[in-house]
């Protein structure tokens, strides 16, 4: 079962969960006997467990489905866009994406249809830009409809990232502006989205990094790279280990740790001044702040810091540290998320 823990480990109610999303603005939809509603921070029942399905709330609205019906409803438990046959997407940028007849548009938060349901796939919108697909090409559209950048050139585009989306042509990665210019060449062998100003790229199978006028700023020199600059630093693989560089390419952190480590699916980043690391020699995690400094002791598993604790992982069991590496809560639960407006979800 699920249930909700505070910072100090006490559980917030006794109330048990078959399923429990995280927390978002500040309401957690719960599942029991097969039925979805949601709880608030403090454990009550705010929106009785009566649907087939919910999801969580974003922009104030939460997607819930009966049946073969789907709707949104506000946080007082109001339908504000009616039962539809169809799906749609979570509010994003107070706009959802809905899907009727197999074609994709955009509602508003309040149920105004402000894109018609015309294109074969969308993307939520991203520095007032969605992506669209339309005859297995894509393009960008305004937050009032209007086709920006034509879905006439690249087969894959992503959202913006500091102004610029990436995008793929020809099976190269470049980057194009909010005009659809193509910036920065499709050159690149694979590409990653900007962050802090820098995006790595990738030719042949070395990774180097370029600015946002596709000047080479840090050279090919990587194997691997994490997916970008947290904090002013990045992890990046050499001679399969890996180390950490700042924005102008200074190894600031030895390249003295596991390489692998890069390859799983929790992040290895910089967050609240630590960031876990896989030790080479005990094939362990541990955590090292920003002169690669060795806190606290050594986990299975150690996942990223986020308001001030860490989950970590021991003999197949969950716990969590603080800043300082100690263990605040004890590694006793079966599962656990990291903290999310001072409360997690734990299975015990």
């Amino acid at each position: 079962m699920h249930y909700l823990i505070n910072t100090k480990g006490d559980f917030i109610n006794a109330i048990g969960y078959e399923s429990m999303f995280h927390i978002s603005e500040n309401t957690i939809a719960v599942a029991k006997n097969g039925k979805w509603g949601f709880i608030n921070k403090e454990g009550d029942i705010s929106i009785p467990l009566t649907y087939d399905h919910a999801w969580p709330f974003s922009n104030q609205r939460a997607f819930v489905q009966m049946g073969s019906r789907c709707g949104f409803i506000d946080s007082n438990n109001n339908m504000i866009v009616p039962y539809f046959k169809g799906t749609a997407r979570s509010f994003y940028s107070g706009m959802a994406a809905m899907q009727i007849n197999g074609k994709w548009g955009f509602i508003n938060k309040d149920n105004e249809l402000i894109v018609e349901p015309i294109f074969d796939d969308v993307w939520d919108f991203h520095e007032g830009l969605a992506g669209i697909r339309q005859n297995r090409k894509m393009g960008f559209i305004n937050i009032t409809g209007d086709i920006v950048i034509e879905p006439n050139k690249f087969e894959i585009v992503d959202d913006f990232h500091e102004g610029l989306a990436r995008v793929i042509k020809n099976e190269k990665f470049g980057f194009i502006n909010k005009e659809g210019q193509e910036v920065i060449p499709c050159i690149y062998n694979s590409a990653l989205n900007f962050s802090e100003g820098l995006a790595a790229v990738l030719i042949g199978n070395k990774w180097g990094f370029i600015n946002l006028k596709n000047e080479v700023v840090i050279d090919f020199q990587y194997q691997k790279t994490t997916l970008g600059f947290k904090e002013n630093l990045c992890a990046v693989v050499k001679d399969n280990k890996m180390g950490f560089i700042d924005n102008e390419g200074t190894n600031t952190i030895k390249f003295d740790y596991e390489g692998t480590s890069l390859d799983y699916e929790h992040q290895i980043e910089f967050s609240e001044g630590l960031c876990p690391v896989k030790l080479r020699t005990t094939q362990k995690y541990i955590y090292i702040n920003k002169t690669g400094e060795q806190v606290g002791k050594q986990f299975d598993i150690a996942m990223s810091i986020n308001e001030g604790l860490g989950v970590v992982i021991e003999n197949n069991k969950y716990g969590f540290v603080n800043t300082q590496g100690q263990i605040q809560l004890p590694i006793i639960y079966d599962y656990a998320r990291e903290f999310k407006e001072q409360v997690s979800v734990i299975n015990k």
